[in-house]
């Protein structure tokens, strides 16, 4: 049993740090199986906001601040994230698009590239062929950016979606996301909305991640944006499904099926896509839930005054969301909407 850690943080590591801290939750150590945690360095407003996130400076962990022992061959980068904890596994990632998003999907794209290590995976492109289809001057632009893309284009006729999705400004492809579900041959399949940029790598959670991950929505009725509230294991918080991670058991047609069902049943309040993955993953028995800057909502960080908080500088993902994106404006950008510009 592991009884204590050491953490020698260089150059003031502190966003890997906060890696680390993740990946131990993830794997049930925090708390649990660690009496004590020795960090390294110097102290700073930006450690301690990181300390009272996790609460560590209660119960059974400790923070120990030495910066007279650093030991150059023993330091953070290595300790958690050495190849040889990295899963040897396939995964697959998603996202759907129509010609009005494809200025969203190139930065998304090029965010991809910039801030996960190494990316270089298959990435499939889901359009409906009938209604707002991608035309080949657009694919060919995404292609030049990330040739691994591969273009699925769904048949209105073969999409059995009756509903109509809510607010107005939606068509049916919204649930173009539920191909997500679909087994295509990977461990795991991951989804990102094209409205997103990734700020940060969120691939560690790939060693974790059991059944379904999705992101904590403080945008729901009736949630809270508490960021003390970390992990809910096998809880009912609905989730925004901008981003979400899942592995065999819940991929295939019966599952696919399912939630087509679902978004067609009428004694169901079903406004897009993200409504019905709610309603599925509700009556499922295993999924994490992680917390909402995994998937952080730039109108909601807008609102609550939080665009240059550390909740918003440590965010795995930045998701445009509303009506109106940044692509479509000239003028007027908020702090995270200049984020998205750096892409452009």
């Amino acid at each position: 049993m592991i009884n204590y850690m050491n953490i020698v943080l260089l150059n003031k590591e502190y966003k890997k740090l906060f890696d680390i801290l993740h990946y131990l939750l993830l794997k049930n150590h925090l708390h649990k199986s660690i009496n004590c945690i020795y960090v390294y360095t110097t102290e700073s407003d930006e450690l301690n906001w990181i300390i009272k996130y996790f609460d560590l400076c209660k119960g059974d962990i400790n923070i120990i601040y030495n910066y007279d022992e650093f030991n150059e061959n023993n330091h953070l980068s290595d300790i958690i994230f050495d190849e040889s904890l990295i899963p040897n596994k396939k995964v697959l990632f998603t996202t759907c698009c129509t010609d009005n998003y494809v200025p969203g999907l190139k930065v998304l794209l090029k965010s991809c590239l910039k801030n996960i290590d190494n990316f270089d995976y298959d990435f499939k492109v889901f359009y409906n062929k009938d209604c707002q289809p991608l035309n080949d001057a657009h694919k060919q632009e995404l292609l030049e950016i990330y040739s691994k893309l591969d273009f699925i284009g769904i048949n209105d006729k073969d999409f059995k979606i009756t509903r109509k999705p809510k607010p107005i400004r939606l068509t049916k492809n919204c649930f173009l996301s539920h191909y997500f579900f679909k087994d295509y041959g990977y461990d795991y399949n991951v989804f990102l909305d094209s409205d997103m940029i990734v700020n940060r790598d969120f691939t560690f959670l790939f060693k974790y991640a059991h059944d379904f991950i999705g992101s904590y929505d403080i945008d729901e009725p009736g949630n809270k944006p508490n960021i003390w509230n970390i992990y809910n294991f096998n809880c009912n918080k609905r989730i925004n499904s901008g981003f979400m991670i899942i592995d065999k058991s819940y991929m295939g047609d019966d599952i696919f099926d399912k939630i087509i069902e679902l978004t067609n049943n009428r004694k169901l309040k079903i406004h897009g896509d993200q409504c019905s993955t709610n309603y599925l993953i509700q009556n499922m028995k295993r999924r994490t839930v992680i917390p909402y800057y995994f998937n952080n909502q730039v109108r909601v960080c807008n609102k609550l005054k939080a665009e240059e908080s550390y909740v918003a500088k440590y965010s795995y993902i930045y998701h445009y969301v509303g009506a109106i994106k940044p692509w479509m404006k000239d003028d007027n950008f908020s702090i995270l909407e200049k984020e998205w510009l750096k892409y452009k």
